[in-house]
């Protein structure tokens, strides 16, 4: 007993002792991230400085400096960055998160932070916060590749994501003088509909610490003071302002994801021509207002503080809509978290010039609820304005942000934000995806569709008797049951469950019927299709980020030819990669 007391007494003192280093490792990750942040902006703010003092010599300079910031922004990304697309920074972290095990290359880090300091400063229409989480990201991912002993206790392959994301965290915490709005935002912003539950204790650490050496150099006064008192307002103002932030929210992401994937054929065939175009459209937004160009804080201050008409924050809101998505999306480089706490602030000012409430609590709802339907994080847009206006309105804004959230449905900015957290079979094909792209970046890119689909050995028509069904299925191990009509044409996937429960109340005669109740009756699940000339790496990408782990090949004319599950995956590229060997 004695000797068991002792082992378990040493162990003990292990674990204590793992995580002694584990919360040092973070510790260590938030004073590096807040140098790094303090480092950025004040360089940052140099180049907005020059650039300020050049346009207030001569306004017409816009028409240069704008289409220059683009131009070069997008040339060294294309010249320097391994991964070399341009836009919203968000996107890159997110990616590296899901597909890559949270490493991203150093080398991109700089390139891309440089290239959004040149966007930004030179007058695009993008946020700092971009930049300042990959910096945070990136710099965890350098900790990694280091390899100490300090920073790993258990598998790199478990730890490396957590560390990666509580390095977000810690770049938004300082950027923003936010420690919770980092915390949340760790939490929130990988999946639309879930939550990172295992990063919280890094991610809170690594905030604080990084908005205390950030706040200790550059100062730690709110990003949006303000003066007004607080006041009340009817809750049912909260409700009709958050569905109309849901909408204008909604409006913004898809009208984002719409032009970005325009915008890449752009870029790809006009080349240089592109960013010039574009930063002359917005340099003429500019020269008409210049508040809708970078980024934007001196704006949303000013409204706070000093209001506008409707017609006047009706214009900001649209111009900063368009000159954002002109900006990100035809070779700029930034965040979109700020741009959509512009729009919001705008939106609430124009509802209380409407109303006649007080400007201050409906701006603070504004934002909240634009970015919580735009980002999808909800929790996240409230501390924000919080942290960054005050408590003036945190009841409202929980109100009308999870109104915006909801109404907007699942709309977002992001493409490689995943709708909820992956299973363990996607789990296991996320780290396949990593591995492969990292060991062959063609091999998943070549392979096409119909060379992974298997034809299923069960298929019902929807003319199919239930009892027929029951009787079938009953001889195979399967769950679920592909359905096509007469033509051969894919309707949906049918679940055992459902063919027995069916059956049984047509045995019990619960189901009046002649006793050909036809399975296409019954409730279908309809999976995502693809083309039998679709690229193997599409459909991955697909089943990460929607959830599925099913998906079905089909003709031209709609007709089955086959389906694909995760497992199905497995096996072609572990023989593929056997036969390599």
């Amino acid at each position: 007993m004695r000797a068991l007391a002792v082992e378990l007494s040493s162990r003990e003192v292990k674990g204590a002792l793992s995580e002694a280093k584990r919360y040092a490792a973070d510790a260590l990750l938030g004073f590096l991230v807040g140098i790094c942040i303090a480092g950025f902006i004040e360089a940052y703010r140099c180049l907005e400085i020059i650039v300020e003092e050049a346009v207030l010599t001569n306004r017409l300079a816009l028409l240069a400096i704008v289409p220059l910031g683009l131009l070069v922004s997008k040339y060294i990304v294309t010249k320097l960055a391994i991964n070399k697309r341009t836009g919203c920074g968000t996107h890159g972290f997110l990616e590296a998160y899901h597909m890559h095990e949270g490493h991203m290359p150093l080398r991109d880090v700089v390139v891309k932070a440089f290239a959004s300091a040149v966007t930004i400063g030179c007058g695009g229409s993008a946020g700092l916060e971009g930049p300042c989480l990959s910096i945070g990201g990136g710099t965890a991912s350098a900790l990694m590749s280091l390899r100490r002993k300090i920073l790993f206790e258990e598998d790199e392959r478990e730890e490396a994501p957590r560390i990666f994301l509580a390095g977000g965290a810690a770049g938004i915490a300082a950027v923003f003088r936010a420690p919770l709005t980092g915390l949340l935002f760790a939490l929130e912003i990988p999946y639309k509909l879930d939550i990172e539950r295992m990063v919280f204790v890094d991610a809170a650490i690594a905030s604080v610490v990084s908005y205390f050496v950030y706040a200790s150099l550059m100062g730690g006064e709110a990003l949006f003071p303000h003066t007004q008192p607080y006041e009340t307002i009817p809750l049912y103002n909260a409700v009709v302002l958050g569905f109309l932030a849901g909408l204008v929210g909604k409006v913004f992401a898809l009208t984002y994801v719409v032009l970005e994937r325009r915008g890449e054929e752009i870029l790809r065939k006009h080349g240089a021509l592109s960013p010039l175009l574009a930063g002359l459209a917005l340099a003429t937004i500019g020269l008409f207002e210049p508040r809708v160009l970078g980024v934007g804080y001196g704006a949303i201050h000013e409204v706070v503080e000093k209001g506008e008409s409707f017609n006047t924050l009706l214009f900001l809101l649209v111009a900063k809509i368009v000159a954002t998505c002109i900006t990100l999306c035809l070779g700029g480089t930034g965040g979109l978290f700020i741009p959509s706490i512009y729009v919001g602030a705008m939106l609430g000012a124009a509802y209380a010039s409407v109303t006649g409430g007080p400007r201050v609590v409906y701006v603070a709802i504004g934002m909240a609820s634009v970015l919580a339907a735009s980002s999808k994080s909800l929790m996240t847009a409230v501390a924000f304005t919080a942290e960054t206006l005050g408590p003036v309105s945190v009841v409202p804004s929980i109100i009308a942000a999870a109104v915006s959230y909801f109404s907007s449905g699942l709309t977002s900015f992001y493409d490689t934000q995943l709708l909820r957290r992956p299973g363990e079979k996607l789990l296991i094909l996320r780290d396949l995806y990593h591995r492969v792209s990292v060991r062959d970046p063609n091999l998943l890119k070549e392979v096409k569709v119909h060379d992974v689909a298997v034809r299923p050995r069960v298929v019902f028509t929807t003319g199919t008797p239930v009892s027929i069904a029951f009787e079938k299925a009953k001889k195979y191990p399967y769950r679920i049951f592909p359905v096509i009509d007469y033509n051969g044409r894919f309707v949906g996937f049918v679940a055992l469950e459902d063919i027995v429960s069916t059956a049984s109340r047509l045995r019990e005669g619960r189901v009046a019927a002649d006793g050909r109740y036809p399975v296409g009756l019954l409730r279908m699940k309809h999976p995502p299709t693809f083309r039998p000339f679709d690229t193997l790496e599409s459909v991955i990408l697909h089943m990460l980020s929607e959830g599925e782990d099913k998906v079905v090949v089909v003709d031209e004319e709609g007709r089955l030819k086959g389906i694909i599950a995760v497992r199905d995956i497995l096996r072609f590229v572990a023989s593929k990669l056997g036969a390599a060997r």
